[in-house]
């Protein structure tokens, strides 16, 4: 009985085995759009989408909240396995390289997470975590002012990134 409580208590707090990576229109996309994207167990969408802005590569991250879910005013934080978190409300409303970095309207919030010329990302980017992490934990605040965690696993992360794009990754 304790394993079974143990097993749903996990299958509760960890619905990012809910998802596998997909390549393609994300829901709620034009039919023609190229993203890489997963959704948890609640029905929250992680989209990773590739931008070319003047000759640079810019991968950006899009977190679309379920049931209707509003962002409060601070971009969400993100930790890779555990480790170090990352704020990201640096980018809110950021402008740079003839781009705004970051930004929140309603249910959907972005944000930049890798801007190269070359189109690779190297050991120790942001991107390089992503690419060899397991799981990704994105801290928000809902207009309500609710803090909330969502959690997407990251296995199958690199492969749709290379069926998404032509970047390089770098050991």
């Amino acid at each position: 009985m304790r394993v079974l409580a143990l097993l749903l208590l996990f299958l509760f707090v960890n619905p990012a085995a809910a998802g596998e990576w997909s390549i393609g229109p994300a829901p709620g996309d034009a039919p023609d759009a190229r993203t890489a994207w997963v959704e948890d167990g609640s029905g929250h969408l992680l989209i990773l989408r590739n931008l070319r802005v003047k000759g640079d590569h810019w991968y950006v991250v899009e977190l679309k909240l379920a049931g209707g879910a509003m962002f409060g005013d601070d971009l969400p934080t993100t930790q890779i396995d555990g480790g170090k978190i990352l704020e990201n409300d640096w980018q809110l409303d950021h402008e740079q390289y003839g781009r705004t970095w970051g930004k929140i309207d309603g249910g959907t919030a972005s944000w930049t997470l890798l801007v190269t010329t070359r189109n690779i990302t190297y050991a120790g980017d942001v991107l390089d975590d992503w690419v060899k992490g397991k799981s990704i934990s994105i801290g928000y605040t809902t207009s309500d002012g609710a803090a909330s965690v969502a959690r997407f696993g990251l296995t199958g992360m690199k492969d749709a990134l290379l069926a998404l794009t032509d970047i390089k990754i770098e050991d």
